[in-house]
């Protein structure tokens, strides 16, 4: 957390005084009693307001729980000197998060970890909907997912790189990395004896 934390100081430190002045009174909002900082109850209460959502049905009977989980274990994870609250600096991450589209958590089973660095993605489903599947390494490693599996899914780092190529070179990239994933499938189904 702490290089997205770096990243998110820094662009603050470049916005505009308008922009600086919307993030102070978004934390303020927050910070329901003025004091400086957000507890876990005045962050609940924004949680929802703020787009962090729970993509776990809601009729699952883990829905209450998960999601309970999802929102104070994030809380954890943003508050860098682990005293409880959240200072603004701490709100200047959140706020980073929401705004650049990064806020994401992982869609394996029951998982729902913040996914703060590499994830997976499937391609082909963000291509059509712009939604897709994102899992942690350890979810797609141990195919903890429902997911189409004729789709080979790519980590963030490459989806990107494969998106910015020119498109035969993409489809290039693509077919390789179908040709080294059904390698890598064919071999996990092996066994030596």
């Amino acid at each position: 957390m702490e290089e997205i934390r770096e990243t998110a100081l820094a662009y603050y430190a470049n916005l505009s005084d308008k922009r600086k002045k919307k993030a102070k009174s978004l934390f303020n909002n927050m910070d329901s009693n003025g004091d400086g900082k957000v507890i876990l109850s005045e962050y609940e209460k924004k949680f929802k307001k703020l787009g962090l959502s729970c993509d776990i049905p809601r009729n699952s009977s883990l829905f209450k729980e998960i999601f309970q989980e999802r929102k104070t274990s994030f809380f954890k994870e943003l508050d860098k000197d682990e005293d409880g609250t959240l200072d603004f600096e701490d709100f200047i991450t959140l706020y980073y998060l929401l705004r650049t589209g990064r806020l994401l958590f992982c869609s394996g089973h029951e998982c729902q970890v913040f996914l703060k660095g590499l994830f997976f993605v499937c391609p082909k489903c963000f291509k059509k909907s712009k939604k897709t599947i994102t899992l942690c390494p350890t979810c797609f490693s141990d195919k903890n997912y429902s997911h189409k599996r004729s789709h080979v899914l790519l980590d963030n780092y490459a989806f990107l790189m494969s998106t910015q190529a020119p498109k035969s070179k993409w489809e290039t990239t693509f077919e390789v990395l179908e040709i080294v994933a059904n390698v890598i499938n064919a071999a996990a189904s092996c066994t030596i004896m």
